[in-house]
This record gives structure tokens, C-alpha cells and sequence, in this order.
């Protein structure tokens, strides 16, 4: 039975708290090994960019997805063999395994409050406890391959897309289908608006549609990209979305009425992933040609570069303060403390 509702906060953005005020300078402490390239901003020849290595975990499996929590004690990583693996961040070892139907791991997303974490794969989408790893619950997609999944700021709801072209919102307590929306292509990327009135999906062929969750209604259907969407992201105040895909590209959207505002360029392979900063001035991308930019959201101007001798970048997240970053290869993952 559908419901009209209206999905609470989601704080899927995490801020850079140091210097962005004065000069609009970002500071971050410089990764070990890391060749740093310049920029042809004037104002990122005056900011300087370090960081460093805090520590490095090692897999026998290939890692599909990566999540850090917000309080940084735990990663949680998906891999090809169906394998979920819970970290300890400090001393880099595994504290629990959870076994899947052996299928790949699409995604993992770790709920706000750090109590719990959900991951996707072929046919399912399950609940586990993060510190104990115990099962909480799942949904089944009967058949479907859900590459997609998010959860709202309260933990109460979950967002999914799959292969058979349907977004749905679940409530996670009672297990319930509240909404589904029709598309006819693989969905590939899913995010909620952080005041809660709307939901985008991204498709395997680049396309968007954007729909108004309280009316159930499509709003605006928008072919953004050559190729696959890859990941959609809110600012705090919903005034700006980021939208990167395969196509080396990534595409800022006016959150008011969806019209395109920059269009990104710099990335030379598939930009995996965004993340914007908390005051919305920055926009973190992460690219599978081994590098990471930060970009002016108020121009859409590369701010600075981190290339060179990155890993190859799989997957990556950031921790809501923006203090830590995870990143991932084929088999390890590289945890950067920013200052």
C-alpha cells in the first residue's frame, strides 16, 4: 500500500572545518608518498595541501565498497566474494566477519548514528549490527541486482535502486514498501534531499529523474551524462547537487529548480564518487585515474589536485568532519588523516 511521507533529514555531507573561512584556504596534511600536481588556480598556488598516512589494511578479496564511520572506529568493506569486514581503525584488523550468499557486494552505507550498517548485492539488501555484526534484518528484490542504497538522517528509512529500473523507500523497522518509482534502466545511484522533500535516481545510461516524494510524482527527467551516474550528492542546504558519472565528468545542478550549473572537467578516467564540504564551498572527487580534486562550488574552478601517485581508486569515503579519508584499490585501503 503506498504512503504519502515525508523522509527526515539526511547528513550525507561532511565538512572541512580548518581555515575555509579566511581566503577561502583549505588546509590538509600531506600524504607521505604522495606527488602533489599544481594547479592552474591563482588562489591554490597560496593554499597548502598535506596530509598524511595514518594506516593501511590489507584484503585477500577485492573491495567493491567502502564506508568509515563518523565516529572513525570502524571501516566496513564489501567485497567480490560477498564478504562483509569490519575494521578497527586504529589497529587495522579485522574484528568481524559476515558471510553474504557469496554474491559480489554492490554497496555499503553505515547509518548516522554509527549503530548499525546496510549493504546491497544480488536479489537482497541486509541489516547488521556494526559493532556485533548480528543480522537485523533484509529486504528481497526477488532476482534484481540493487547497486544503490542510501539511509535517511534518522535511520528510520531506506533508499534502494536496482537492475529491473525501480527506486524504492522501505521503512527498515517494519520492513515495509512505502514507495516505489518506475524507470527502465538499471538504476545505478540513489540520494534524498537533506530537508527531505525529494529523492534523484541515476541510471546505467546517465540519465536522472527527480521526484517529489510527499506527491509521488516525477518532477524532471534529465540526461546528465554520456554514461553510468556513479554518485549523487546534496549540499547541507540543498542549493547544490553533484552528479558525477563514467564519463569523466561530474555535472552541478541549481537545487532549487534543477538547472545545470558547471560542468566539472579535469578527470581523465570514470569519476567514482563526491563528497561536498560542510560550508558547500568545496567538492571533494574521487577518479579511477588515481587522483583526487577539490573544486570551487561557487565557479566550479579546480581549487587543487592531489594526483600522481595515488592508488588506483576503487572506492572512497570521508568521515563527516572531513578529517579522515578512505580510499581503496583492488585489494587495500589507505586511511588519510586531513589536518
Amino acid at each position: 500500500m503506498e504512503k504519502t511521507i515525508l523522509i527526515p533529514f539526511i547528513a550525507l555531507f561532511m565538512g572541512c572545518q580548518k581555515n575555509l573561512e579566511q581566503d577561502e584556504n583549505l588546509t590538509i596534511n600531506r600524504i607521505i608518498e604522495q606527488n602533489i600536481t599544481k594547479t592552474e588556480s591563482p588562489l591554490a598556488k597560496r593554499e597548502l595541501f598535506d596530509y598524511k598516512t595514518k594506516n593501511i589494511y590489507r584484503s585477500n578479496q577485492i573491495i567493491n565498497s567502502v564506508a568509515i564511520s563518523n565516529n572513525k572506529e570502524f571501516i566496513v568493506t564489501g567485497d567480490s566474494r560477498g564478504e562483509i569486514k569490519i575494521w578497527d581503525t586504529n589497529s587495522s584488523k579485522i574484528i568481524k566477519k559476515i558471510q553474504s550468499s557469496g554474491k559480489a557486494i554492490n554497496s555499503v552505507v553505515i547509518s548516522e548514528d554509527d549503530k548499525f550498517i546496510a549493504f546491497s548485492y544480488f536479489g537482497k539488501v541486509k541489516f547488521c549490527d556494526l559493532e556485533s555484526g548480528k543480522l537485523l534484518g533484509q529486504f528481497d528484490f526477488f532476482n534484481k541486482n540493487v547497486e544503490a542504497i542510501d539511509i535517511s538522517f534518522d535511520n528510520s528509512l531506506l533508499l534502494s535502486g536496482s537492475s529491473d529500473g525501480k527506486t524504492k523507500i522501505w521503512d527498515i523497522e517494519s520492513g515495509e514498501l512505502l514507495q516505489t518509482f518506475e524507470s527502465n534502466k538499471n538504476i545505478t545511484s540513489v540520494a534524498f534531499s537533506n530537508d527531505g522533500n525529494f529523492i534523484i535516481s541515476g541510471d546505467i545510461e546517465g540519465r536522472i529523474k527527480i521526484y517529489d516524494i510527499e506527491k509521488g510524482e516525477l518532477l524532471k527527467a534529465l540526461r546528465v551524462a554520456r554514461e553510468k551516474i556513479t554518485d549523487i550528492q546534496f549540499t547541507k542546504d540543498d542549493n547544490l547537487i553533484a552528479i558525477s558519472s563514467n564519463d569523466k565528468q561530474i555535472k552541478l545542478f541549481n537545487g532549487e529548480n534543477f538547472t545545470q550549473k558547471y560542468i566539472l572537467t579535469g578527470h581523465f578516467l570514470n569519476v567514482i564518487g563526491v563528497k561536498f564540504s560542510q560550508n558547500n564551498k568545496y567538492l571533494f572527487s574521487a577518479s579511477g585515474d588515481k587522483s583526487i580534486k577539490i573544486w570551487n562550488t561557487q565557479n566550479g574552478k579546480m581549487v587543487k589536485n592531489l594526483g600522481g601517485k595515488m592508488q588506483n581508486i576503487i572506492a572512497f569515503d570521508m568521515t563527516k568532519d572531513y578529517k579522515y579519508l578512505i580510499l581503496n584499490n583492488d585489494r587495500v585501503m589507505k586511511l588519510y588523516e586531513l589536518k
